[in-house]
């Protein structure tokens, strides 16, 4: 994987963004991941006691991202999970494999402050410039 890691906030009325820079695409689906884990819980150190493996389709790079990120928001919605640490195991030809680990929501340990509605497809896309790949997603708070 490459060096170059980027993840900026991006200003939207009433809702929050992001735009993550990889030099590798399997790179910039896990900075998403870890910046919308950086929404849900900044500053939170999260441990790596549960492992969730995921597997999502899509019909192109944005559809597989919004799936994929969708699929950990569920996860935090439905079993309160809190992940630090994303791995893509395989990603193309439609279809991403990746394993999140964290642990459940500890209320002693973990401040959270914003709750993800939904990963949208407002002002998204995923291209890449430059040998570097830049993604933007906006969420539903």
């Amino acid at each position: 994987m490459g060096t170059r890691r980027h993840i900026e906030l991006v200003d939207h009325t009433g809702d929050v963004g992001i735009r993550v820079r990889a030099a590798e695409l399997p790179e910039l689906f896990v900075l998403a991941a870890e910046a919308m884990f950086q929404i849900i819980c900044p500053s939170c150190a999260v441990r790596k006691s549960l492992t969730r493996h995921v597997a999502v389709a899509g019909d192109d790079l944005g559809q597989l991202l919004v799936n994929w990120l969708s699929e950990l928001n569920f996860w935090f919605c439905t079993e309160q999970e809190l992940y630090g640490e994303f791995r893509i195991s395989s990603l193309g030809d439609g279809f991403l494999r990746g394993v999140a680990r964290g642990e459940k929501v500890d209320p002693q340990r973990h401040a959270i402050r914003t709750e993800i509605k939904a990963v949208t497809y407002h002002k998204l896309y995923v291209t890449q410039r430059d040998q570097e790949w830049e993604a933007q997603v906006i969420f539903d708070i």
